[in-house]
Order: structure tokens, then sequence, then C-alpha cells
């Protein structure tokens, strides 16, 4: 019988998760799953456009379909999701998949930065981390993020419902912070965070770092961003502000 105590790294992409998830899974006596969706739909549908387009599928795909059957067993679950900035998120998103919006490898090479920045724009679904929660958390867990004050000021919360809890951090939080939160809510010590899967790192960082510098986002889009359920329930005012003058003027 496994006794070891089940962690879900559960969360939208792009978020900082693997950090957490690679420091995790080498602590002793924790199961540990990365997942990014409950919605069996969306992991039906990924499963057969990667069928269609011979691509591989994302192993978390596979993984989210262990923790629908640990939840529907009433497993005791502790979770743990990150917040982000929206729209730096979503550009990583947006980079991290290129190969699968292009349908080609290496596409960060193929197209001059003022077409991606385009792209994105024009194509990506903005909106993704606005509604992860309610789509996700809400729908999922029956865990209402936004019914609960978010404690801003430490940059962390944790949620209660039935046999799972879960915290919500942070992820421009620094790595010593991090680890301290997450070794206090999992009851084990756990080592200094090392990061993984940095876009600063990635091979398409040159673009990646001229898509930033280049890129100008129309006001309304960058107001209504910041003027969120989302961005208001995890970050001040102040920061939310912040963030919108720097692409407002960058």
């Amino acid at each position: 019988m496994n006794s070891n105590q089940k962690v879900v790294i559960y969360q939208m992409g792009k978020v900082a998760s693997s950090t957490i998830y690679k420091n995790v899974s080498t602590c002793e006596g924790i199961d540990v799953q990365h997942i990014h969706t409950l919605n069996e739909k969306n992991i039906n549908n990924h499963l057969r456009w990667c069928k269609e387009h011979s691509r591989k599928p994302y192993e978390h795909f596979k993984e989210s379909l262990k923790v629908k059957d640990m939840l529907a067993e009433k497993k005791v679950i502790k979770i743990i999701s990150l917040v982000r900035d929206p729209i730096r998120r979503n550009i990583s998103a947006f980079f991290q998949n290129l190969d699968d919006i292009y349908l080609k490898n290496d596409s960060y090479s193929k197209y001059q930065v003022n077409e991606l920045i385009l792209k994105f724009i024009e194509s990506y679904q903005h909106k993704i981390p606005l509604t992860w929660f309610d789509n996700e958390f809400k729908q999922f867990l029956n865990i209402d993020v936004f019914q609960e004050d978010f404690n801003k000021m430490l940059g962390y919360q944790v949620y209660q419902q039935d046999n799972v809890e879960a915290l919500v951090l942070r992820a421009d939080l620094n790595n010593i912070d991090k680890r301290n939160i997450v070794s206090h809510f999992l009851g084990t010590e756990l080592h200094v965070f090392d990061d993984h899967n940095v876009a600063t790192e990635k091979e398409y960082s040159a673009s990646y770092k001229q898509f930033l510098d280049r890129i100008v986002l129309p006001d309304s889009f960058v107001r209504q961003i910041y003027a969120s359920k989302y961005s208001k329930h995890f970050f001040s005012e102040k920061e939310n502000n912040t963030f919108a003058e720097f692409w407002l003027h960058k």
C-alpha cells in the first residue's frame, strides 16, 4: 500500500510551476503529479489533435487522468497552484507553444518578431489566465478562490474543501520564500529552489527578448486585463497599475 503524501501541482501553464515540481519531486514520501487541466474534454481534444498532427502529447495530459481518479476515490490531496502577471504569462505560453501554433519546428527562427507580435495580439486566447480558476478549481475542486481574500502582502493563500487542501502562491515571490511557504504547506523541508523551464534559457531566448522589447499593446486591451477579477484579486491596485504602465510606456 502506497502511503506517500499525494501532491498535485495543478495550474495554468507558464507560471513557474516546473521549478516547484522538480524540487518537490525529489522529496521522499511524496507522490507528486503535474497537471494543467482536469477537463476531460480538453484532455481528449489535445490527444486527438496530437494524433491528427503527428505530435507527441504533453505528459501532463496523461497525468490529469490519474488525478481525476484520485479525486474520485476521495484521496487526501494537497494541491499547489501559482499565479502570475497575466500578460507576461500569456507571452511566455505563446513562445512555449510556437511550434504547435504554427505546426513547424523551430518556429521562432522562421518568422520575424513583428509577425509573431501580430499573431500573439490577434490570435492568442488572452483570457486563459483570467478564467482558469473558474474553469478548473471551481468546476473540479469546488474551490472558488475569488470568494476568499487573497493575502497580497504575503503572496499566498491556503484553501480547504473536503479532502483537498490547496496552496495558491504568486510566481514572482523569490525562491527562498517559495521554498519556505511550500515546505510549511507540505510539512517537509525542501531544498533551495533551482529555476527550471525559464524562457531566457530556451533556444528562442533572443527572439523572446526582442518580442518583449518591441511589443506595443492597445491601451484598452491592457486596461481590461488589469481591471479583471483575476488581476484585482491576486495583485494590488498599485501592482496592476505598474504592470499596465510597463506595457503602455515601454
